[in-house]
């Protein structure tokens, strides 16, 4: 600070204790004096760098514009979209028309599709883009929602591309599913005509035997384009073995899932229907997600682009 051609240093702020106008409760403040001529070169070095534009600018306007917009009455729906914007600009940025949902197989012209609520179109797309994308996607809608009806918009849209598709759903929805591909008056939507084929998740534990009209010993579990899950959640445990050695070792559901459906055959593509995809720990939603990515963590790593694999993200966030 210079002062009556007076240089006093060090000051650590413009207080009234750092000045020595009051007392504070620093065991002590030295201050140095420092006078004429001495003194000058201070303020003459203070002045050539007050006067260097390449190093100091006058901000003030700028400030006070940064204050004016903080300070400024947006609107909730404006506040709305800057949120949206924010969450999916990255979305935005990297879509293209290879993930995006090809119009021209008229899945728009279907029953289905317009019987579909607004949000439910919108999942149906998302849903097609990251099936295109990702190989997967698990749909959480909660219970009520609607995501059976939004699951056989997607399901149209891969059998208007002649896609294969097959049901896995537990046999209380047997009724269910059975019924939107039936010739029935109560199904509403029977002129959509779809035709994919259902089975249950037990089923995958059987060699042998009819179910739903399908010989199991003569199916062909690994021509199948996409595999729709029902309550995917029961898959959450992942493909342990049980057997007390290797040679009674019993292969479960999800290992005849992810090694008969999915890894063999045509590239195979997962949407996943559940409410609750997380029970009690992460490892439920990962085990459900490895279905997409056959199970390979580099499979879905290089799309995600993450500095980390996703069996460290996820080991992560369950500590």
């Amino acid at each position: 600070m210079h002062v009556d051609d007076n240089a006093y240093m060090p000051i650590n702020g413009f207080t009234t204790i750092d000045l020595g106008c009051e007392r504070g409760n620093n065991a002590y403040n030295i201050v140095q004096k420092i006078s004429s001529p001495d003194s000058n070169k201070f303020l003459s070095l203070f002045n050539q760098l007050w006067q260097d534009k390449n190093k100091l600018q006058d901000v003030t306007n700028v400030v006070i514009d940064n204050i004016a917009s903080a300070y400024n009455e947006n609107s909730p729906e404006f506040i709305y979209f800057v949120i949206l914007y924010n969450i999916f600009n990255e979305f935005l940025e990297d879509i293209s028309e290879d993930v995006l949902p090809n119009e021209a197989t008229g899945f728009k012209n279907s029953k289905i599709w317009n019987m579909l609520s607004n949000f439910q179109k919108d999942a149906a797309l998302a849903i097609i883009n990251k099936l295109e994308k990702y190989n997967g996607c698990i749909l959480a809608d909660s219970v009520g929602l609607g995501k059976t009806f939004t699951a056989l918009s997607v399901i149209k849209y891969y059998e208007n591309r002649n896609k294969s598709v097959l049901v896995l759903c537990p046999k209380k929805l047997n009724n269910n599913w059975n019924t939107y591909k039936a010739n029935y008056i109560n199904n509403p939507i029977a002129e959509d005509r779809l035709r994919y084929d259902v089975l249950f998740h037990t089923d995958l534990n059987r060699s042998c035997g009819k179910s739903n009209g399908i010989d199991l010993d003569r199916i062909h579990w690994n021509n199948y384009d996409l595999v729709v899950i029902d309550e995917s959640h029961n898959f959450r445990n992942g493909g342990k073995l049980s057997g007390k050695d290797n040679e009674n070792e019993k292969e479960n559901r999800y290992s005849k899932l992810l090694n008969q459906v999915i890894r063999k055959g045509v590239k195979t593509k997962v949407l996943m229907l559940s409410a609750t995809p997380v029970n009690n720990r992460f490892n439920d939603l990962k085990n459900q997600l490895a279905l997409a990515y056959e199970g390979k963590t580099s499979h879905i790593d290089e799309n995600l682009h993450t500095h980390r694999s996703l069996d460290e993200i996820f080991k992560n966030a369950q500590m």
